[in-house]
């Protein structure tokens, strides 16, 4: 079966932005993934109301998971509550996640061919038309849950700030964070990832980037059994970046070779803030406990 046909979505999901609409949106994306990863981006006290986001994953499971109201997870979502304040929690049904073509998408993406009709080529300085290869890494889902290398053809000398000729850089576009939320008044963090990893592999790549070995442990929390790689608490950053490596869980989805992870991040810094700590902990619990994962009934 041909790529275009593995990607055209039926009904009312296929979108039909026009060029303007579509990159303006992308463009909001990428703002709010910036704003979100910025230290401290996100100062709002922490309350009790969680919205949950359901969603069919590799027509295989039916995920459920909640997440503060204070912020919002990157999926591709439609409310179904039209819930406006911040005492009522959302549910969101989210957008079909699925494989085809060796990515991973979200129902709803517009075709290759929408996308090309899209991009905007200047008659007096014309582009070649995107590959495939292109669209997918600009509109697949691919980027929370791969490692997306990319060749940037533009480096600038990191002291003059000159453009270097002829340099060229590869860079990493994937690997993304889907949920976040950062105190950086208190040195706290909470995030989600979905990746396509084992825990194994999960656990190496965290233990390989971190200034000391974590432990490992699992716990079981209702009817999961979770994986659990725990850091002891460092200093604060010198750099000003807010949280830490602190807690790791680990739940891996079936046999598809996708694992959750929920992050809670601290720092010795945090410990000061007794109280505030005590209920981010509890807090980032019911985080872990909400994770649902239920077979599809084919």
């Amino acid at each position: 079966m041909n790529k275009i046909r593995h990607l055209v979505i039926g009904g009312t999901l296929l979108l039909t932005s026009s060029a303007c609409s579509f990159i303006g949106q992308q463009l909001t994306d990428k703002a709010t993934e910036d704003r979100l990863l910025k230290p401290g981006a996100l100062e709002l006290p922490l309350t009790r109301t969680n919205d949950t986001y359901q969603y069919n994953f590799l027509k295989k499971y039916r995920i459920t998971h909640q997440w503060p109201r204070i912020s919002d997870c990157s999926y591709r979502k439609t409310p179904t509550l039209g819930v406006n304040d911040s005492s009522t929690g959302e549910i969101f049904s989210v957008f079909d996640i699925y494989e085809a073509d060796g990515h991973t998408w979200q129902s709803g993406t517009m075709s290759f061919e929408e996308y090309k009709r899209t991009r905007y080529i200047h008659p007096n300085y014309p582009t070649p038309p995107p590959t495939f290869d292109d669209y997918a890494y600009f509109i697949s889902f691919d980027r929370y849950v791969r490692s997306v290398k990319r060749i940037n053809p533009v480096v600038y000398d990191k002291t003059t700030g000159k453009r270097i000729e002829g340099a060229s850089e590869e860079i990493e576009g994937g690997l993304q964070v889907l949920c976040h939320q950062s105190w950086y008044s208190t040195q706290h963090g909470l995030s989600m990832f979905l990746r396509k990893w084992s825990v194994d592999q999960y656990i190496a790549w965290l233990q390989a980037n971190a200034s000391q070995p974590g432990k490992v442990s699992h716990q079981r929390r209702g009817t999961q059994n979770w994986t659990v790689l725990e850091f002891q608490l460092e200093p604060q950053s010198k750099d000003g970046a807010s949280s830490g490596p602190y807690q790791f869980w680990m739940l891996p989805i079936g046999e598809t070779g996708y694992t959750f992870l929920l992050r809670l991040g601290a720092n010795q810094e945090s410990l000061k803030h007794t109280k505030t700590h005590t209920r981010i902990q509890n807090a980032f619990l019911n985080l872990i406990d909400s994770v649902q994962i239920d077979p599809i009934s084919q």
